[in-house]
């Protein structure tokens, strides 16, 4: 039997693929070259001399001696509620003044008593409110130093307000003033000391001369030096020797304050105001010779720390101080109160 030759290789190719086939089955499958795992040669990986990690930066110091926010929070707090129209300084500077009461007299809302002739006390009431509904604020600490005598009143007496250190001075009507620390939503005397410019110590002396004796001697000194301490120290002598006699008045008025970094972003804070007065008072000078000798001396006296965070967060913490004292020699009898 003659079999062609493309019979034969048809049938050869039959057989051949299906064993192909069933062979490639039986077989397990292959497996897959693992990708997690990344082998290399050690003998091509860079000497320790070119291969370094990237340097870790450091948290930069806050710099005290530029922010100005370390120092002057309560300065940014009153730039942020107070515009320069509000200031009166110019004001006060054309006019004759002799105490803090005399800064509101721009304003036509307040009523003003000036006891006698002698800076034995003012008071001050806004819409002629009775009592004390007066803020004075110095330096973002409420102020109410009050004469006990004759009768106690709790009016603030504005002769015992220091003037030395002032620089602006703003009288704001409403409650803006509780902002600052005050307690009365009427009306507000807020007072800013002077800000020392740069590094350069600063000191200044005024004396203001008038009739009956009266002499008032102010002097102020600010430093803040290049690692970030700040000092402020005013001073203010009052005498007068009154219309009649056994009516002088003799008075100090003493106020500090210290600013020294403990650290990058803490710094401590002290600060102090002492007032003392003494004198003879004649309740009824027209008519009558008798007086009594008067004594007073406040005091007030804070010292804390404050952490600042940035630009608008501080946290602080303070210890505050205030007393009064008041005395009264009424015809040779001792008086306190």
């Amino acid at each position: 039997m003659i079999v062609s030759k493309k019979l034969l290789f048809t049938t050869i190719i039959f057989f051949l693929f299906p064993a192909s086939n069933i062979t490639a089955q039986d077989q397990p499958p292959e497996p897959k070259p693992d990708t997690s795992v990344f082998k290399a040669d050690s003998s091509k990986v860079p000497d320790s001399t070119f291969f370094k990690l990237p340097p870790i930066k450091k948290k930069e110091k806050i710099d005290t001696t530029r922010l100005e926010y370390f120092y002057d929070f309560d300065d940014s707090v009153r730039q942020a509620f107070l515009i320069d129209r509000l200031n009166i300084k110019d004001d006060a500077a054309r006019s004759n003044q002799h105490d803090a009461g005399d800064y509101l007299r721009f304003s036509p809302s307040n009523f003003i008593i000036d006891y006698q002739e002698i800076p034995f006390r003012k008071t001050v009431s806004p819409f002629t409110l009775p009592g004390n509904r007066m803020n004075i604020i110095l330096n973002g600490r409420n102020l109410a130093p009050f004469e006990h005598l004759p009768e106690p009143d709790n009016m603030t007496d504005l002769n015992s307000i220091p003037t030395a250190p002032v620089q602006d001075i703003y009288n704001i009507e409403g409650p803006l003033g509780m902002i600052f620390g005050g307690q009365n939503s009427s009306s507000s005397l807020i007072l800013v000391p002077h800000q020392p410019e740069g590094t350069r110590a600063e000191s200044k002396m005024m004396v203001d001369k008038g009739w009956n004796g009266y002499a008032y001697t102010k002097g102020l000194f600010t430093h803040r030096n290049r690692k970030g301490r700040s000092i402020r120290l005013a001073v203010g002598y009052r005498k007068s020797d009154g219309t009649y006699f056994n009516s002088d008045d003799d008075g100090y008025n003493q106020w500090g304050e210290i600013i020294a970094p403990i650290t990058s972003n803490v710094r401590l804070d002290l600060n102090g105001h002492l007032y003392k007065n003494d004198g003879g008072y004649r309740h009824r000078p027209a008519i009558s010779e008798n007086y009594f000798d008067r004594f007073r001396r406040n005091l007030d006296i804070s010292s804390g720390l404050r952490l600042a965070h940035d630009a608008g967060k501080t946290t602080g913490i303070e210890f505050r101080h205030q007393s009064s004292e008041s005395n009264i020699d009424l015809f040779q009898k001792p008086y306190y109160r």
